[in-house]
């Protein structure tokens, strides 16, 4: 094929170029027309190697260098999303393609950004380039790979991750032959291949330094990436460090040397009483003058060790030991002081807080689908919702404590400790002790330094007080105190400690009639009872038992690695006529009693426990005879499917005597 000589696009027919580059155009364009006409033997002087495979490439993908290519746009969710994906790069790049763009606002020129498949990601053209950009399809989300427009400077930086440069005819497609490009690559810190940025203008316009900018350009970009990754290293670690030190429990606060606090965690904040505002404000402007101790060790030159301190706030004095240590610059000039405070004898949030106050029930524990109980489950998420006290009303059995668990587990304090405390087990002298703690000395034998009591322990939990009718007059005054002001004063104390528990009380008892005969304080029954929920005893819910009885099965299954899988439908009917006094703490005791002598794999009748099985008949007949009793009985038991031999256990008969009586009775 005979290549035409080239005629200069835009009629520049005495331009710069045509005087300079004109043989060369015309010498590479006589070897493209050899390419795209089948020849191989191109003149590598005239056509590097690298481009010389491109076009080969081309030939081999079949394209037509003849026709214009429509290299094909992305989405916009899929351009967003590879946007996205190159932000560091794109912000990286920017400064200097705009740079480039004021540098040669007077050529006919354009700045590109590309990702690694080729993608244009940003593109700048200036005015005069601006119609070919558009012809061109050189648009944010255009793909420029060699299988879509053929070989060209973009794609041949993807295929080969170095610097390259075409000039006019080198482009496969004659529609680029009035072009010119120079693209190089862009790695990461890590030496990664990410993208490119490209130069393009129009060959009357080539810049023969074009090659060396794209390169210096892509390499100012990797520069700003690497600094853009060293500084969010830098500043994740700071974070990470600022997370480590308000994770810890005890109270620290770092100062400079100028007495400005730099950094204080939460725990030194709720301390101190103070807010947000405290960062780069000095300690004496923020806090009582009666801390002078406190001041002397953060503006002092000497380093402290467990130093007894007194801090005073607006709610009284408590004791710390105070801990300071100096903060050094990298050269080893001292900076500020970082000063750890905890409370006298240990942190109090150490000892106050051993491994297991946890609530281990959540709703999703809960099973049963009765009405009545249904409704009940409704009104107990509401109050977990809430962070208001709650009084749970019930008889003994039906899973308040449980019920208090959930609640917990279920509200914004679920990641604080849950404590519970069964009043009725404490003897009453010694309950204000027990919740409040005790100061040393407080009484004979009290501990050294103190005790913390279980509201301080629970603080920014919830404490369940279990049989709280129970508790003395005297003690349910201290309680209201707690209630209304949110601090305790330990016993034979004298400062205020401000705590941040939730009350979650109950009683098996009838309160109402408690304050009625003087038992109870009403003042402080309307202070717990912002939500008062009363449990539905089993006998009021026995739909629910097969329902309880799977549900105990399974996790006695799990826990003993029993292998029961059913239950006869004789066992639910005598569970569904038993009256249950001691209501679901009674069935879960049968069932587990049950398990453990079960021989096989299905729980029968004459598993249940004795005392069950007798009282369906124990009170029913008593206008019969002993004899017609033990008949009626013997019968029942027959009826369910008990065997005889098992009966005559039941009815502590010999073997012998239980047939005997079984012939007199006519039940043979």
């Amino acid at each position: 094929m005979n290549a035409k000589p080239h005629t200069i696009p835009y009629k520049k027919k005495l331009s710069t170029f045509y005087s300079r580059f004109a043989d060369q155009y015309n010498a590479t364009k006589t070897q493209w027309g050899k390419c795209v006409a089948g020849h191989t033997d191109i003149d590598g002087a005239v056509v590097p190697q690298d481009i010389q495979n491109a076009w080969l490439r081309c030939r081999k993908l079949q394209l037509n260098p003849f026709k214009k290519p429509i290299p094909p746009i992305l989405s916009d969710a899929r351009l967003w999303a590879l946007r996205e994906g190159h932000n560091t790069l794109i912000q990286s790049a920017r400064p200097a393609m705009d740079h480039f763009c004021e540098f040669s606002a007077s050529r006919r020129s354009l700045v590109c950004l590309f990702s690694r498949e080729g993608v244009l990601l940003e593109v700048r053209a200036n005015a005069g380039y601006q119609k070919p950009a558009q012809s061109f399809r050189l648009l944010p989300g255009s793909v420029w790979t060699e299988e879509t427009v053929g070989a060209n400077a973009i794609g041949l930086v993807v295929a080969l991750q170095q610097p390259v440069r075409f000039f006019g005819p080198q482009h496969y497609m004659r529609a680029y032959h009035g072009e010119t490009a120079a693209a190089a690559p862009i790695f990461d810190a890590r030496q990664k291949f990410i993208g490119g940025i490209a130069l393009l203008a129009s060959v009357y316009s080539a810049d023969p330094h074009a090659l060396g900018m794209a390169a210096s350009m892509a390499r100012a970009v990797e520069s700003d990436m690497k600094k853009t990754e060293e500084l969010e290293k830098t500043r994740t670690v700071a974070n990470y460090h600022e997370a480590v030190l308000h994770a810890v429990p005890d109270a620290m606060i770092a100062v400079s040397e100028d007495g400005l606090i730099t950094f204080i965690n939460s725990p030194a904040r709720k301390l101190l009483h103070l807010g947000p505002q405290a960062q780069d404000r000095r300690m004496r402007d923020l806090l009582h003058a009666g801390n002078a101790a406190l001041f002397r060790i953060a503006e002092g030159d000497k380093t402290v060790a467990d130093m007894p301190v007194r801090i005073a706030s607006p709610y009284g004095f408590n004791d710390f030991l105070a801990t300071s240590g100096l903060i050094r610059s990298a050269s080893g000039k001292t900076v500020g002081k970082m000063i750890i405070l905890k409370e006298a004898q240990a942190a109090r949030k150490t000892i106050a807080r051993p491994a297991g106050l946890k609530a281990l029930f959540r709703f999703n524990d809960i099973c049963g689908q009765n009405s009545r109980f249904v409704r009940t489950l409704h009104h107990l998420q509401l109050a977990a919702k809430s962070d208001s006290n709650v009084l749970l009303l019930g008889e003994s059995g039906t899973g308040k404590d449980i019920f208090a668990q959930a609640i917990h587990s279920g509200g914004a304090r679920k990641n604080g400790p849950y404590i519970a405390i069964n009043c009725a087990s404490i003897p009453r002298d010694l309950i204000a002790n027990e919740l409040f703690g005790h100061s040393e000395g407080a009484f004979t034998g009290s501990r050294r330094g103190g005790n913390t009591g279980k509201f301080e322990a629970a603080d920014g939990g919830t404490i369940f007080l279990d049989e709280i009718a129970e508790t003395s007059l005297e003690f349910q005054a201290a309680l209201l105190r707690v209630v209304e002001e949110k601090a305790i004063v330990r016993v034979g104390g004298t400062s205020v400690r401000p705590v941040d528990v939730r009350i979650i009380a109950a009683t098996n008892k009838n309160i109402l009639e408690e304050i009625r005969k003087g038992n109870f304080r009403s003042d402080l029954y309307y202070r717990l009872n912002v939500f008062t929920i009363e449990m539905t005893p089993l006998r009021e819910r026995k739909d629910d038992i097969p329902l309880l009885v799977d549900n105990f099965i399974k996790k006695y299954c799990d826990t003993t690695g029993r292998n029961v899988g059913r239950i006869s439908e004789s066992v639910l009917r005598i569970l569904a006529n038993y009256p249950w006094p001691g209501n679901i703490r009674e069935l879960q005791n049968v069932i587990e009693r049950m398990m453990n002598v079960a021989q096989g794999n299905e729980l029968t009748a004459d598993l249940v426990p004795d005392e069950i099985l007798h009282w369906q008949y124990q009170d029913t007949e008593n206008h019969l005879t002993a004899q017609a009793r033990e008949k009626e009985a013997i019968i029942q038991m027959m009826g369910i499917g008990i065997p005889r031999n098992k009966i005559a256990q039941k009815m502590n008969m010999a073997r012998s005597t239980f047939y005997r009586k079984l012939k007199g009775y006519g039940l043979n």
